[in-house]
């Protein structure tokens, strides 16, 4: 029992590559499937742009017809002199129709910047996603910090027990100490090893959920560092990743506002056919022929029973909650910093305090070992007075390693990298 738990206080300093914090937030995010993502949403918006563009080539189709009427024109006189051909009542037509446009009121330039906004949108929440992993690497970086430093108090007192055990052993040899104090610091220690044992399991489950996170297998050797205390920002929310949606959101609105416009404005091709028919375009040529037309035409709906105006007003309503969610996110943000200014000056204060208790306890754990060498204190109350002297040493580091996680919270709160 007692070389394993020389074993973790060995592992604890083991001298390796520390690894920062920063190192794994880099790490996590190259190691995240999410960063793929921004390759296909490039290919998808290079797609919808090249479609986009095609309405700027001409547009070709072919069509054929077989007809047979029942009535044709008839002129309404008859010369003797003169045979006027009739009409045939039968059609065949093979015809090559291209449509090119001319104007088209700026549908396609809005279908393609809806297309970059899209673009500009889905980066942007990829961004605001793997920022969320900070949260969980926070989680598990200073919880091995903070365990790690349980622990090893908790050895460093295990060593404590173990010289006054030894300095027991021989009084009680020679009659002037109880076995009874023996047995009980025994059994202190005892319970100090249990409680390591599982503060270690649950370091490797910490060690582990980071692994998973930056890609990186963590060994019992690596040394998770806990970094000088960072500086505090000032606040300022305006690096958040969140604020680029939003703005690629309203961006993406104004455009389909314009492709709505576009929708119904006028448009104007031009346009060519080539066909082969009987009759061509001499209706009293009763032979096959080739023919060709070309011209210009336009369209356009100037009345659209008001579907123009509700389509913009879904979309200014959808201007509006996209308004509202970037309100409330300044609220939400808001509310998180004031929490973690004030974590932060609670850990400062706590620090303070925490020295003036420890040399309280240092001084009457001092009186309390000559008593307890003397044979004039109960080893419970010496134990009492050890653990406690351990506890304030425990909560000032618990109170260091606060501080640093809590001002990087804030940091994060703010999007500061």
């Amino acid at each position: 029992m007692r070389k394993i738990i020389l074993f973790f206080l060995i592992s604890s300093i083991a001298i390796a590559q520390p690894l920062t914090l920063d190192e794994c937030y880099k790490l996590a995010y190259n190691h995240s499937p999410l960063t793929k993502n921004g390759l296909n949403y490039k290919l998808i918006k290079d797609k919808k742009i090249l479609n986009a563009d095609a309405g700027y080539y001409p547009d070709f189709n072919i069509s054929a017809q077989a007809k047979y009427q029942s009535d044709v024109l008839q002129l309404p006189i008859k010369l003797p002199t003169i045979s006027i051909p009739e009409i045939p009542k039968e059609n065949y037509q093979v015809v090559l129709n291209i449509n090119q446009v001319v104007w088209d009121g700026y549908a396609i330039s809005s279908q393609r910047e809806i297309a970059e906004k899209q673009f500009d949108l889905d980066n942007s929440n990829i961004e605001i996603e793997l920022y969320k992993l900070r949260e969980r690497i926070n989680l598990a970086y200073f919880g091995i910090i903070s365990l790690n430093s349980r622990m090893n108090l908790m050895v460093v007192t295990i060593s404590d027990l173990n010289e006054k055990l030894k300095d027991l052993d021989s009084k009680i040899k020679n009659g002037i100490a109880m076995q009874s104090n023996a047995d009980f610091l025994k059994s202190e220690r005892i319970k100090l090893e249990a409680t390591i044992f599982e503060i270690s399991s649950n370091i490797n489950s910490f060690r582990t959920m980071l692994s998973k996170l930056i890609g990186k297998e963590i060994t019992a050797a690596q040394e998770i560092v806990l970094e000088d205390y960072p500086s505090v920002p000032e606040y300022n929310i305006s690096n958040r990743k969140e604020f680029n949606a939003f703005k690629s959101s309203k961006d993406m609105i104004n455009s389909s506002k314009n492709l709505i416009d576009a929708k119904y404005s006028p448009k104007v091709f031009a346009f060519a056919q080539a066909g082969y028919g009987k009759p061509g375009l001499n209706m009293f040529d009763p032979d096959f022929a080739p023919f060709w037309i070309v011209g210009l035409k336009a369209s356009w709906n100037p009345w659209s029973w008001g579907n123009q105006d509700r389509e913009k007003e879904i979309i200014d309503v959808q201007g509006e909650l996209v308004k509202i969610q970037e309100e409330n996110f300044k609220q939400n943000m808001e509310i998180l910093s004031i929490n973690d200014k004030n974590e932060i000056e609670k850990a400062n204060n706590n620090l303070i305090m925490d020295d003036q208790i420890i040399l309280l306890k240092r001084a009457i754990l001092k009186t309390s070992e000559a008593k307890f060498d003397g044979g004039v204190m109960s080893a419970v109350d010496y134990f009492n007075d050890l653990t406690a002297l351990r506890q304030a040493e425990m909560n000032k580091e618990i109170h260091k390693i606060d501080l640093v996680k809590y001002i990087n919270s804030y940091k994060t709160t703010l999007g500061v990298k």
